[in-house]
């Protein structure tokens, strides 16, 4: 019998710090790797899910090459673990990508502040600790909290 692997915070919360290194150094295989073949995501600024690896050719196309600068910082976060193989993300982020549109239509600056992220990570059947689910917004700009 193979030895059971065991996730823990410290783990979950490195994968994090990874995850969004690996996204603003543009690297499209890397940030594919993160994902499990049968992964749902929802974007900030998306309308519906779509599987992790859409959503990664959809970042990928978005923020290389043309991006100029991309920058995250990640907030404090909180792991709930839900067995052994299982946990949960959760966190704030701030992220800010300036980038030139296609053809030199303009610059765009794309700025989310205290973003909301959600992800779940899980091993899958090779034993890689992947993320089966990912949730990200952003707060509607003016709106008032109670």
């Amino acid at each position: 019998m193979a030895a059971r692997i065991v996730v823990t915070s410290t783990q979950i919360q490195e994968e994090v710090h990874r995850y969004w290194r690996t996204l603003t150094a543009r690297n499209a295989e890397g940030l594919r790797d993160f994902y499990a073949t049968e992964s749902l995501v929802f974007g900030s600024m998306s309308d519906r899910a779509e599987t992790g690896i859409v959503a990664v050719a959809r970042r990928v196309a978005q923020y290389s090459p043309v991006s100029l600068s991309l920058h995250a910082e990640v907030g404090s976060i909180a792991v709930q673990l839900l067995g052994s193989d299982v946990a949960v993300a959760s966190y704030n982020f701030d992220f800010r990508a300036v980038r030139l549109e296609k053809l030199g239509s303009g610059t765009v600056f794309e700025d989310i502040r205290t973003g909301r992220a959600t992800q779940v990570f899980a091993y899958d059947s090779d034993g890689r600790l992947r993320i089966f689910h990912e949730h990200f917004s952003s707060p509607i700009v003016g709106a008032k909290t109670t």
